[in-house]
């Protein structure tokens, strides 16, 4: 295989087949797709295989978060000689020309970039929803850039540099994957594909946003960013995130911003009746505080 997709699945077959639909009309030859079912427990597997018989379909036996199941796909690809390896998440519908522009950026980057799609919205397809994305150092806070705005406007426009690649849709060459190493597997869900990202920059390996590249994106269609288990991850792997990538002092007053917002928006959670919100944010901070790690061990919080 010359490039490889990584579809990652966990409890959503209708939309890892529609992702697999739009994957069978991609106008790039020689691009071998890899389905990875990240330990679903239903009928997944037998659904996808039954419409998409002719794909690789890995299972990981048990829920591995979005590094750890896409890390499986993407191993796998290296391994059978994959020159470029992509991942692009199962709510999302790809573009049949959307990887010509990625491999392109990547040949003139001497293949030393991660390159990132426009990401657009299935509901308004002719909106942005990111194109590429900007770290706030003071915050941990992550912007999703050009959102809102027309795809007319940009899709013309040269790839550029920005702070990180989004994990819906990117690649990477080989090469940049075995100099950066692989997504860390230790923040489970969000935040991940953002320290990705700054790993390799300190290695000298820019995100790249790529407007000609486009896929649409189901927005929030990835386990609902309102629910408590989400405001755990996010609460805990924000300051995470900080504290692995900011040196010496200049981590501390950042980190002290965000502990304070976590408490502030507590009192707000507090203040609505969500009180399974506000258990969840605390729970983040008293995590990062005991240094836990990967998935959230305790019964899930209530919806």
């Amino acid at each position: 295989m010359t490039t490889a997709l990584v579809v990652l699945n966990w409890r959503n077959a209708a939309g890892t087949v529609a992702c697999l639909d739009s994957l069978k009309n991609i106008t790039t030859p020689d691009v071998a797709v890899i389905v990875v079912d990240n330990g679903s427990g239903d009928d997944s597997v037998s659904v996808i295989r039954q419409r998409h018989p002719d794909l690789t379909l890995l299972e990981t036996g048990a829920n591995l978060g979005y590094a750890g199941g896409n890390n499986v796909g993407i191993r796998y690809a290296l391994e059978h000689g994959a020159a470029a390896v992509g991942v692009l998440n199962n709510d999302a519908l790809a573009d049949p020309a959307f990887l010509q522009p990625l491999l392109a950026t990547s040949q003139h980057a001497s293949h030393n970039a991660i390159l990132t799609s426009m990401i657009c919205e299935t509901e308004e397809p002719e909106i942005i929803w990111a194109l590429g994305g900007r770290i706030n150092w003071k915050t941990a806070a992550s912007q999703l850039l050009h959102a809102g705005e027309q795809r007319a406007a940009w899709k013309d426009c040269a790839p550029h540099t920005v702070d990180f690649a989004i994990g819906t849709a990117l690649l990477a060459p080989r090469q940049v994957w075995e100099k950066a190493g692989l997504i860390d597997e230790s923040f489970f869900l969000y935040y991940e594909e953002t320290d990705w990202c700054v790993r390799a920059q300190r290695l000298g390996i820019p995100s790249v946003a790529v407007p000609a590249s486009c896929v649409w994106h189901e927005a929030g269609a990835g386990g609902g960013r309102t629910s408590p288990q989400v405001t755990y991850y996010m609460t805990r792997n924000a300051l995470r995130f900080l504290r692995r990538n900011l040196a010496g002092r200049r981590r501390i007053l950042p980190l002290f911003r965000v502990a304070l917002r976590a408490h502030w928006h507590v009192l707000g959670d507090v203040r609505r009746g969500q009180t399974t919100r506000a258990r969840a944010r605390m729970g983040g901070v008293y995590d990062f505080v005991r240094g836990k790690a990967g998935p959230r061990v305790g019964r899930p919080y209530e919806q």
